[in-house]
């Protein structure tokens, strides 16, 4: 009896310190780093500074208009960042203006109809890089990574509006 009562005791301490080492409280709100986003385009592209507002923006992110021009024939390449950083969090509530359920739903949607979901890059400097390539790319990248680019560097793509 001693020997059982050993091991379920035992077994409860275990337990317990792994209980105690899952649970760390409430989850606390964190403040986002990034208080201003620079969507990109590639310098070529004919479209310029203000040619967009924020809704139009959502529209080609969420892949609800697919050309820049009704006349062109290649689809807008949207790059995005990953949902864990701070930029994609920053623009999904000042330009997508959904909360995560209503992204993953939108998403199966789109994938079940045969699209696919923008390709997400860890940083801003990997979207810059894409879009710089790519005449028909879109991104967004942190101010503060814009702000650090060299004129040269800025000069590869040309900014169509700033988010707040």
């Amino acid at each position: 009896m001693r020997y059982s009562t050993t091991i379920f005791l035992t077994t409860l301490a275990c337990l317990l310190m792994g209980l105690t080492q899952l649970y760390r409280g409430p989850v606390q709100a964190q403040e986002l780093t990034v208080d201003e986003i620079v969507v990109i385009i590639h310098k070529d592209n004919a479209k310029n500074l203000g040619d967009y507002d924020t809704s139009e923006i959502r529209k080609i992110f969420l892949k609800d208009l697919k050309y820049w021009d009704a006349a062109e024939t290649k689809e807008i390449v949207p790059w995005q960042l990953k949902t864990s950083t701070d930029e994609y969090k920053f623009f999904k509530d000042k330009v997508l203006d959904m909360d995560d359920e209503d992204i993953v739903t939108h998403w199966t949607n789109v994938v079940a109809a045969g699209g696919t979901e923008p390709v997400k890059k860890r940083t801003s400097r990997e979207v810059f890089k894409e879009v710089s390539k790519d005449e028909n790319a879109i991104g967004y990248v942190d101010k503060t990574y814009w702000d650090g680019l060299t004129e040269d560097d800025q000069a590869k793509v040309k900014k169509l509006l700033r988010v707040k």
